[in-house]
């Protein structure tokens, strides 16, 4: 498709040092709870739920309401984007700061960041015929990525 790039995935080390950094530009203090909740995230592959990062950081004695709020945290300064999929429970996923939409595998949970630029115009072009406009929009297309579909 003319005006769609997929983005590469950033290694681990890469997305915790974003993760740490971007939170400093914010103000805020890098603690030892904050660099763990940040390498859990940066290590995720895939898609992930709070409830997953939450047993994940229990052993660190990383309360349940810490890291609800560092996901929303991160959501709020566009390092995580919550993914809609399933409405019993959100997922989250690591993003880059530019817009983009996801492509998430309902096999493996893998998610594939999509800069649109096709999509994008079709959107405008919609709201304008509709005489709406937009503040912002979400698209996430659930399928099976090319490994699961070889799997099947």
């Amino acid at each position: 498709m003319a005006g769609t790039q997929i983005a590469t995935r950033q290694p681990a080390e890469v997305r915790k040092s974003t993760i740490l950094r971007r939170l400093a530009e914010h103000g805020y203090r890098l603690t030892a709870t904050r660099a763990a909740i940040a390498e859990a995230i940066a290590a995720r592959p895939a898609q992930f739920t709070a409830r997953e990062l939450v047993e994940e950081l229990e052993p660190h004695r990383i309360g349940r309401a810490t890291v609800f709020r560092a996901l929303d945290l991160l959501v709020q300064i566009g390092l995580l984007e919550r993914l809609h999929g399933d409405l019993s429970c959100h997922s989250y996923t690591y993003c880059a700061p530019e817009h983009h939409h996801h492509l998430v595998c309902t096999g493996c949970g893998l998610v594939t960041s999509v800069v649109a630029g096709t999509v994008e115009r079709e959107i405008r072009n919609l709201a304008r015929q509709a005489n709406f406009r937009p503040e912002t929009h979400h698209v996430e297309i659930y399928g099976r990525c090319q490994a699961c579909q070889h799997a099947d």
